[in-house]
């Protein structure tokens, strides 16, 4: 008698939770829809690479001195990198090990933790992106013999920054929601 009192009180406990991470179609419905989410991010990315790596390979023909070249054969080995790293933490993250609730849970958990991780190794690519950006555009400046006036540097250097800035502002609120979610799922069930 005990014991049914004490599963009683746990099974109504359990029910009170939040509504999407305690009912087993909600959850259902939730990695279903990740996992189309999942898909088309990497298609984007596998896209993204792939007309990267052409423009910067017709860039790098089409202006053969060698800061060219070598700042485009860092910028593809950065996003072929970027790729890689992709790919490689999302291994394990297409399927749940099993057809149940908990694995369900249990994967939506565990792809909560690779975005936030993901997240985080995006500023340092951004970094790396900008260590290659910086000498490359005051060569770009410096390419004619004249002296490049304040407004080419303000153009040159002022867009890297806008665009930096732009960058680490949405890294930053990818970061929060997906902090967010993941501090949601660790605390369910």
């Amino acid at each position: 008698m005990i014991q049914e009192d004490e599963l009683r009180v746990w099974m109504d406990d359990w029910r009170a939770g939040e509504p999407g991470l305690t009912d087993p179609d909600a959850i259902l419905r939730r990695v279903k829809r990740r996992s189309l989410g999942l898909k088309l991010v990497t298609a984007g990315e596998l896209l993204l690479v792939a007309a990267a790596l052409y423009f910067l390979t017709r860039f790098a023909l089409s202006h053969p001195t060698p800061m060219d070249v070598t700042a485009m054969a860092a910028l593809a080995l950065l996003s072929v990198a970027a790729l890689v790293y992709s790919l490689w933490s999302r291994r394990g993250l297409w399927t749940p090990a099993a057809e149940t609730t908990a694995a369900f849970l249990d994967l939506t958990r565990r792809r909560a933790r690779q975005r936030c991780e993901a997240l985080r190794q995006s500023r340092w690519l951004l970094a790396a992106e900008t260590a290659v950006f910086l000498p490359w555009i005051w060569y770009r400046l410096h390419l004619d013999t004249a002296q490049p006036g304040w407004l080419d540097y303000v153009q040159g250097f002022g867009f890297l920054a806008l665009i930096v800035v732009i960058a680490l502002v949405v890294i930053a609120w990818l970061e929060r929601r997906a902090w967010r979610e993941r501090e949601e799922l660790e605390g369910a069930g």
